[in-house]
């Protein structure tokens, strides 16, 4: 079972709420690129963030989120003197790491820094012709220049969801892949 594999930099994702406070009242996002997943854009906004020891810039993720989040590879986190917990967007169990957010307008304080889980998006047809549940969890075998098969990697079921492994810049560049190659799903 073949799988598109795609490649995140490390990125954020913020509540209407927040980009109120960071670039104005009544400011909407304004789309630079459209990503894989339909409905999905890298926004022309990027915004500084303070995270432990040191600072960042990351690239808005739209279209505005019920959580802001932001998503940092283990190597960055590392650098920064901070360990977020490897989790999925929308598991508000998990402890995040505090950071702030810093836009043209203002600033916001947040719990929301994460290692983003591998995972797969898919659609409810692709699904059911795949076997695949929601939440389950597969492996993925790359065929880059460094093959690697990535386990515990969770499946996301979604009507809006385009079939599509993410993979974060450290396991990419581990498996010596660019966005855009292929994987095969192993069971």
């Amino acid at each position: 079972m073949r799988v598109r594999l795609e490649v995140s930099a490390h990125h954020c994702h913020v509540t209407g709420e927040d980009v109120a406070i960071l670039f104005g009242r009544g400011y909407r996002l304004r789309p630079r690129r459209s990503i894989s997943q339909p409905g999905q854009y890298a926004a022309a906004e990027n915004v500084r963030i303070r995270i432990g020891t040191g600072e960042i810039t990351a690239r808005i993720v739209g279209p505005e989120r019920p959580h802001t989040q932001v998503e940092i590879p283990k190597t960055l986190a590392v650098h920064l003197g901070v360990n977020p917990p490897v989790t999925y967007f929308g598991n508000s169990s998990a402890p995040r790491v505090l950071c702030e957010l810093i836009g043209p307008k203002g600033r916001v304080r947040r719990k929301a820094v994460i290692i983003a889980h591998r995972h797969i998006h898919c659609d409810p047809r692709a699904a059911a012709r795949l076997g695949l549940r929601n939440r389950q969890t597969v492996s993925v075998r790359t065929h880059g220049t460094r093959p690697l098969t990535f386990h515990d990697v969770v499946v996301r079921i979604h009507p809006k969801f385009k079939l599509a492994c993410h993979l974060d810049t450290d396991e990419a560049n581990a498996a010596g892949i660019r966005a855009g190659e292929w994987g095969t799903i192993v069971k």
